[in-house]
């Protein structure tokens, strides 16, 4: 999974650590986590411990959105091949499907071409039977990848979302907006759906993995208001006074709804901690679930890490926008960790979808990094505060580069006391 992987490994623990990392990152593939999850005997599908009897339903629709969207597909049409009647797909790359067409969409601002896409998949929705079944799979990416009207979510939302990324908001206040930005987002297409069934296979990517931010919920009983989300513009400061649209709190339209939690950071954490005591290091998860500033979040993981032990974390820093460098919040928690590393120290940080608002999925921080920075004559503070941390590592040549892995199960961490 990491490309440059050898390039990177210039010391011994800097090879096992990124090794781990690739581990983590190879065992949260759609065909390694649906694997154990879901099976099929005849008209038998099994999800989790869940039986859904296919010989019900007339047709089986796959809905699958975000940027493990293509991957799962993949799956679903060897189990499904005789049972799908069609399919429609929205990914950031092509997957060379066979029986659902794949759409490459626009992230992470949407674009005509996702709004095409969500006409297609309302039209195809919104005249089902209650002997239908749909098969959605939800993932990261899915609030950009999803979205109408253009208008409202497109125009609008792009502004609000660079606003609101750019003044530190948290991804629940983000997708709390967006949704009510939107005529599919907030359970929308699970109103759209009834009275078929709705079967939803989530690759989480977000803190405390409430599903209901995940690509915004779009199969998911919403409990935010209009209200909530003027609350969080005010809150910013932002100035929004066009449209926005209320998310149905009837419960009639979820009582058909299977909301399945497939995958999420703690699958990657759980195999890195596996890799790690093969390595006979030792190592502990602090959480899956953290949230900060980038600046802060080096310093914090750190703190917190024993001597001689490996800290594995995950979740989503957050990065206030001062300057038009360029750099993502992984790149930026590695850069801010520098100035606090004792000897011996490594920090990585990386996007597990491989795009950490760069080409670059993070960065490491260490000693080696360090060397760089006095022979190059960088000032790391000049960097930070440029919001320029992808510069910064193109010239130390310490970026985590893996291109688009299929994953999203939000950011990673990997702290290592000497």
């Amino acid at each position: 999974m990491i490309k440059n992987l050898k390039e990177l490994s210039i010391t011994p623990k800097r090879k096992k650590l990124l090794e781990i990392l690739d581990y983590g990152l190879l065992q949260t593939k759609s065909n390694v986590v649906l694997k154990s999850q879901i099976k099929r005997d005849g008209d038998s599908l099994f999800i989790q411990d869940k039986l859904f009897d296919l010989k019900k339903y007339k047709q089986v629709i796959i809905i699958a959105i975000g940027k493990a969207s293509g991957d799962t597909c993949k799956f679903l049409e060897k189990i499904l091949e005789d049972k799908i009647t069609k399919g429609f797909c929205i990914d950031v790359s092509d997957k060379k499907l066979r029986l659902i067409k794949n759409t490459i969409g626009t992230h992470p601002f949407p674009s005509k071409k996702n709004v095409a896409f969500a006409d297609s998949v309302i039209s195809l929705v919104k005249n089902l039977k209650k002997d239908d079944l749909v098969i959605t799979v939800i993932s990261g990416g899915g609030s950009s990848l999803f979205c109408m009207p253009f208008d409202t979510e497109c125009e609008a939302g792009i502004e609000i979302f660079k606003e609101l990324t750019k003044k530190g908001a948290i991804i629940k206040e983000i997708n709390t907006v967006r949704k009510h930005l939107s005529l599919v987002k907030g359970g929308r297409l699970a109103k759209t759906i009834y009275p078929a069934t709705t079967i939803s296979l989530i690759f989480s990517d977000v803190p405390n993995n409430d599903i209901s931010i995940v690509a915004s919920g779009p199969t998911v009983k919403d409990n935010t208001t209009i209200k909530d989300a003027r609350d969080i513009l005010k809150k910013y400061n932002i100035k929004y006074k066009g449209k926005m649209f209320e998310t149905p709190k009837e419960e009639k339209y979820f009582k058909n709804v299977f909301n399945f939690l497939v995958c999420s950071n703690k699958t990657t954490l759980n195999a890195m901690l596996k890799k790690a005591t093969e390595f006979k290091i030792s190592a502990k998860i602090l959480s899956p679930d953290l949230q900060m500033n980038a600046n802060e979040a080096g310093k914090f993981l750190l703190k917190n890490t024993k001597k001689g032990e490996l800290l594995l974390t995950g979740g989503e820093t957050t990065v206030k926008i001062k300057e038009k460098g360029k750099g993502g919040r992984n790149q930026h928690t590695a850069l801010s960790a520098l100035k606090y590393l004792e000897k011996g120290d490594v920090v990585i940080s990386c996007a597990s979808d491989g795009y950490d608002y760069t080409e670059a999925a993070g960065a490491i921080a260490d000693d080696e990094v360090i060397k760089k920075v006095k022979k190059l004559n960088l000032n790391i503070q000049e960097y930070i505060d440029k919001n320029d941390s992808f510069n910064f590592f193109k010239k130390t040549k310490d970026q985590i580069i893996t291109g688009k892995t299929g994953l999203n199960v939000s950011d990673l961490f990997l702290v290592y006391k000497k």
